[in-house]
């Protein structure tokens, strides 16, 4: 009718968050092939990073990037497993994926992970503590993960090609091979399946925090998956904190140095935040440093945390996926994110 009004009904897109590993990031990889066969059923973005862990995870859903009533698609383990066999211990891995479980379930977010295997693992017949234990971990919480170990062995079985062949390094799937778009159409099947993470009634009454110093930024560090604010290491850096120093997030560099981290006025150690000089990495990049191990309760700050440039001259503790090689490290490029503290 003339002079009627429209209306029109608005039906919003659920959003869809993918964090997890370069395995997300190739060009025409599995993620690129869920975005073809979504036809516009769910908003994707992708927030993986490379190399990370859960710890990445929770630093997306504390800077609020990651919405509340989203789902999230977890496709950590390749990176967690690497990070296990070159160190870091399975109890600090896992502690950090209970806690992005626990922060899912505190704002209502559904959960679908995703178990990818490198090379080396999906060869072996003697599977790690970590690939032991995780499915476990998420059944514990109500979450059924699709695991796509034995799902490549299949693959490989109906196409007659040896396992190597849908590789193109130790870490990452071969693109080309058809087994991507196999991985986008198993994970858009099964979004039905994600579900809302249990609760763990051993993290009632904590919280988890992001923590920067109480000063203006230096700068921003800005590329197609990251924004964020960074304090320079050309200063020292003071944060004030009470509670339990679980990790930092540093910009690192290929030109980067080293830093020494005082809790309380008592040195922890060195760290380096000098990535490795690969061609294939970008100069500079988000990464992690783990501030406690296994067997070993992670520190307790009483009143401030200081970080200032190290000027030792002996080797920095050297974290799996960082580098040294001192007389290439001018300092002018790496930096602080933030700090990570349960309170």
């Amino acid at each position: 009718m003339k002079g009627m009004l429209e209306w029109r009904l608005v039906v919003a897109i659920p959003e869809l968050c993918i964090v997890g590993g370069s395995n997300c990031l190739l060009s025409q990889g599995w993620v690129r092939q869920l975005k073809a066969v979504n036809q516009e059923a769910f908003e994707i973005r992708n927030l993986s990073i490379g190399a990370a862990t859960s710890l990445i995870g929770i630093y997306r859903i504390l800077n609020g990037e990651i919405p509340n009533g989203s789902i999230v698609i977890w496709e950590y383990a390749i990176n967690e497993a690497n990070h296990h066999k070159s160190g870091q211990s399975a109890e600090t891995l896992f502690y950090y994926l209970d806690w992005f479980l626990e922060l899912c379930a505190l704002r209502d977010i559904s959960v679908l992970p995703l178990l990818f295997w490198n090379l080396d693992e999906q060869l072996s017949n003697k599977p790690s503590q970590y690939r032991r234990e995780i499915n476990r971990r998420f059944a514990s919480r109500g979450l059924e993960p699709i695991d796509f170990g034995p799902k490549l062995k299949e693959f490989a079985g109906e196409k007659k090609q040896d396992v190597k062949a849908l590789y193109r390094d130790r870490a990452h799937y071969k693109l080309g091979t058809g087994f991507p778009r196999r991985i986008a159409l198993q994970v858009f099947g099964n979004l039905r399946a994600a579900r809302i993470p249990q609760r763990l009634t051993s993290f009632a009454g904590r919280e988890l925090r992001l923590l920067r110093p109480e000063v203006l930024e230096t700068g921003r560090f800005k590329n197609s998956i990251l924004d964020a604010g960074i304090y320079d290491f050309s200063a020292p850096i003071r944060i004030r904190a009470k509670g339990k120093l679980l990790a930092g997030f540093v910009i690192a560099a290929k030109t980067g140095g080293a830093v020494d981290v005082f809790v309380d006025e008592h040195n922890i150690g060195a760290f380096s935040v000098q990535s490795p000089p690969s061609v294939q990495q970008p100069d500079r990049l988000l990464k992690h440093l783990v501030f406690w191990s296994n067997g070993v309760a992670p520190i307790e700050v009483e009143r401030e945390i200081d970080i200032s440039r190290s000027r030792s001259e002996e080797k920095p503790i050297v974290q799996n996926l960082f580098s040294w090689h001192a007389a290439e490290g001018s300092g002018e490029q790496d930096a602080l994110v933030a700090i990570l503290i349960e309170s």
